[in-house]
This record gives structure tokens, C-alpha cells and sequence, in this order.
């Protein structure tokens, strides 16, 4: 381990708070929801750092690597150009998991924006994250960083909290990237359909909405996410390219 005193010489890393510690002694990686569940269009995670304005950087590692690969008729997009651009959590606001069933709870979601927010998110708890570049079968790094550090040094930054997300239509069990059984199958369009009648125990919105490129949080489940499903389990590719790097 480098002494902090010499990683700050170096100019790796800011004392962006001039306490005498690198930024990513003290700040810690967003934290795993309580019980991870695997979803196609979300990241799901607790912001952390209560009390301190930071924002939330993600880095896509391995965008869209469906495993096992997808049937040679439907390959999926080419995203090896993509790996490694980076995105930020924007500002979160409060959304119903159904406009139809007032009973049926709230969540807190935000979507990817190509700068950086700063806030304390201590009031907001699990947090569901969505944009056009967060698509199944991927694996993102999300990390920290301090109001009053330098983004461009790579040592302001926490750790990191790595998500992987479900293969495509994959809604609740297995969640499996690689499995002895074929996901999807019935039981995730089902979860869909359950979502989408309001059915008590159905899944919630960060798993079961599934289009389209964008999503749109204020929107319930509906018959197109039922037809997305439809077509993962009949082995289609995912059908939404990301393509405009500025509107995640």
C-alpha cells in the first residue's frame, strides 16, 4: 500500500479536504442493495457518504455480453467500442411502481447524464438507476468522488461497486448469466404480466420494465415490455443500440 503522503506527492490523488488522506481513504463505494437481484435495465445500489456531496460515476466495463451467446441469427450489437465511457448518476426523484394501484409503493430512481451531480444522498436510500447505455448481460463499476475533488485524477475516487446485470427478458429466477436452464422462460414473462395486472407479489418496476432504449420511470409496466419478454424468450436480440454517447 503507498503511504498517503506519497500517492498525494506523486499528484495521483487530491486532500481535497486538507485532512492529510487521499479522497478514496475516505469516501466509500455505494453499497449492494440489501438482497441483489439481477435486472436488464437498472443498477441498484446505496449511495452511501451520508452527510458529504459527492457524485456517482459509472463506468461501463463490459457493455452487452450475453453468455451463453445468443443464437447466431440473432448476434447481438457490437459494443466492444463502447467499453470504458463513463456516465453519471443525475438527480433522483421519488416514482410509483404503478399509477393504476396507489397501494403498490414508491421507489427512487434516477437516470445516467454525461455530468456530474453532487449531493448528499443520504435521504435516498436504495436508489435504481436507468439510461440507455445500462442494458442486460453488461457489468458496470460505480464509484464515489468528492464535491471538492479533481474528476480527472483517478485516485479522488472510491471504490468501486461492480453490477452485473440479467441476460435479456431474464425478469426473476435463475438471474442467471450462464444457466443449466433457459432464461427466459414462462416464469419471466408471467413476472411481466403479473407486474403489469398489479398481481400482489409481482416484481418490481427496476426489474420487470423493459423498454424502451430510454426508460421512461414515470411509465407503468405495459403490453410492450410483456412483448419485449416475448421476444427474449424466443431468443431476439436486445433490440436497443445506444448510439448518441450524450444522451445516455
Amino acid at each position: 500500500m503507498i503511504p498517503d503522503e506519497c500517492d498525494l506527492a506523486a499528484g495521483t490523488s487530491d486532500d481535497c479536504n486538507n485532512k492529510g488522506l487521499v479522497n478514496a481513504c475516505e469516501y466509500v463505494a455505494p453499497a449492494a442493495e440489501p438482497t441483489p437481484v439481477g435486472k436488464n435495465r437498472s443498477l441498484s445500489f446505496v449511495p452511501g457518504n451520508a452527510g458529504q456531496p459527492t457524485a456517482m460515476r459509472v463506468t461501463l466495463r463490459e457493455l452487452h455480453r450475453p453468455d451463453p451467446p445468443n443464437a447466431p441469427s440473432s448476434p447481438p450489437f457490437d459494443s466492444s467500442s463502447l467499453d470504458g465511457m463513463v456516465f453519471w448518476v443525475g438527480p433522483p426523484s421519488v416514482f410509483a411502481e404503478s399509477s393504476d394501484s396507489p397501494g403498490s409503493g414508491t421507489f427512487a430512481g434516477a437516470q445516467l447524464q454525461c455530468t456530474p451531480h453532487y449531493r448528499d444522498w443520504s435521504d435516498v436510500g436504495l436508489l435504481h438507476v436507468s439510461g440507455a447505455y445500462i442494458i442486460s448481460s453488461s457489468l458496470y463499476d460505480v464509484q464515489a468522488i468528492s464535491q471538492e475533488c479533481n474528476v480527472n485524477l483517478e485516485g479522488n475516487y472510491s471504490l468501486s461497486y461492480s453490477v452485473r446485470t440479467a441476460r435479456w427478458g431474464d425478469v426473476v429466477d435463475e438471474f442467471s448469466e450462464s444457466s443449466i436452464t433457459t432464461q427466459p422462460d414462462f416464469l419471466d414473462i408471467s413476472a411481466v404480466v403479473d407486474k403489469f395486472k398489479s398481481t400482489a407479489g409481482a416484481p418490481i418496476k427496476a426489474r420487470a420494465q423493459l423498454q424502451p432504449a430510454l426508460l421512461v420511470l414515470t411509465a407503468d409496466v405495459n403490453f410492450l415490455d410483456i412483448s419485449a419478454c416475448v421476444d427474449a424468450f424466443k431468443g431476439l436480440a436486445f433490440p436497443f443500440g445506444p448510439s448518441d454517447p450524450c444522451s445516455p
